[in-house]
């Protein structure tokens, strides 16, 4: 059995964890070539009591697999399988607000 390790969910809430599994996160995409392909990206993901999803994957994948989100273009892509580019749809949670912002100062340049 795994040492289990500390894990931070949001906020300041830590979880002792020592169970997690290995992933593979299959994504389908468009090489640069323009053909269909999928990139593989294996994962350890950590199963944590108390946390509502009760998986943690950390954001540090984005980091090591080097993706790029490219929000204008509705794209992300993966530099370390070879440029993969991969759709993603982003969408508002919930109704957009309006509010005015009022500045505290002005300043002249």
């Amino acid at each position: 059995m795994a040492t289990p390790i500390p894990v931070r969910g949001i906020g300041s809430d830590k979880h002792m964890t020592s169970k997690y599994v290995i992933v593979p996160i299959h994504l389908s995409g468009t090489s640069v070539a323009g053909k269909d392909v999928k990139a593989v990206i294996t994962r350890e993901a950590h199963l944590v009591d108390g946390l509502k999803a009760k998986m943690l994957v950390g954001m540090n994948i984005m980091s090591s697999e080097q993706i790029d989100i490219i929000t204008s273009l509705k794209q992300a892509i993966i530099d370390t399988c070879q440029g993969t580019i991969i759709p993603i749809e982003i969408r508002p949670k919930g109704s957009p607000t309006r509010q005015t912002i009022h500045a505290k100062s002005n300043l002249m340049i």
